[in-house]
């Protein structure tokens, strides 16, 4: 038996399918399905796991500081100033300028002469001029000054012959060569015991209104060097010889300076410093006695000093 299925059945099936499908399908409005449907965008968010790579942004902080740690590239530690302390330490070595300081023979032999004449004129040594120092051979060693009655070996010693004046009072101080031993011949015992004067007052030195220093060349006549005629200058040129001019026996060298004191009553003149004797002062008067006499130290700076600069000093030198 020949079975065909007409067209129209078999188009028939499968509506019949579609309409069960439909049916199973449900044409249900209700709104269950559509929460099933967010749960599916939940996975998504599960993706959220690719964050993750944010974590490793963490560590990068981590590695900036490891940077930071290169800034305390030890460049401090080659701190020069380690090598640099060592080096203060060098400058130690030129200690050798440390026998510097020690006073060379001639000075040496000038400063110890300087404070024996203080100590036996009973004066500070600021008072005690040096007026000259020159190089000696002495035939022992009591070095020319020599005690009756002391043994001393014969023996030649080289050394230094040191003028000094304080207080108006000339002492010889004799030293050796390398100014160890320093000796007093006495002369300011022998000194202090002789007559002295004051000259403002012999001399009647009142109402000077000018001061003169003339040199004496040999053979012509007197050549003026100095000239004060302001009174405070002339107060205290004054004041200077107004202490003790000691008198000792007249000497045969010939002074290089003459020094005159004007006043309305007249003109009093000095004879004063022969080479090699720079203290000695003289004159015609009659209180001399024939006699040289020793001008006070601070007399001898003023004039000195006014000589040399051509000037008389405001005040006498400290």
């Amino acid at each position: 038996m020949n079975f065909r299925p007409s067209i129209r059945s078999i188009i028939l099936i499968p509506t019949s399918l579609i309409l069960i499908a439909i049916a199973c399908g449900g044409g249900d409005d209700d709104p269950t399905p559509i929460p099933t449907q967010p749960p599916v965008a939940l996975a998504p968010t599960a993706t959220a796991i690719p964050p993750q790579p944010t974590a490793t942004s963490a560590p990068t902080p981590t590695s900036t500081p490891a940077p930071t740690a290169p800034a305390p590239i030890a460049v401090p530690t080659p701190a020069p100033t380690a090598t640099s302390a060592p080096q203060p330490t060098a400058t130690a070595t030129p200690r050798p300028p440390t026998p510097t300081p020690t006073p060379s023979s001639p000075s040496l032999a000038r400063a110890k002469a300087v404070v024996l004449a203080a100590e036996e004129l009973g004066v500070p040594t600021s008072e005690i001029s040096v007026l000259s120092q020159d190089p000696e051979t002495w035939p022992t060693t009591g070095l020319g000054c020599e005690i009756p009655g002391v043994m001393y070996a014969q023996v030649q010693v080289s050394g230094w012959k040191v003028i000094v004046n304080g207080g108006g009072i000339t002492l010889e101080v004799h030293t050796d060569g390398l100014g160890e031993n320093v000796i007093s011949c006495a002369e300011a015992a022998s000194q202090a015991s002789t007559p002295s004067l004051n000259l403002v007052e012999v001399a009647n030195l009142t109402g000077v209104n000018s001061i003169v220093v003339s040199a004496l060349p040999p053979g012509n006549d007197p050549i003026e060097f100095v000239r004060v005629d302001d009174a405070p200058r002339i107060g205290l040129t004054l004041d200077a010889l107004s202490g003790d001019t000691h008198l000792g026996e007249r000497s045969d060298c010939t002074p290089l300076f003459q020094i005159d004191f004007i006043s309305a009553a007249g003109t009093v003149s000095f004879l004063y410093a022969c080479a090699g004797q720079g203290e000695v002062i003289r004159g015609v008067q009659p209180f001399w006695d024939g006699q040289d006499g020793i001008a006070p130290g601070a007399f001898q700076r003023l004039i000195n000093e006014a000589l040399a600069s051509r000037e008389f000093p405001a005040f006498p030198p400290q």
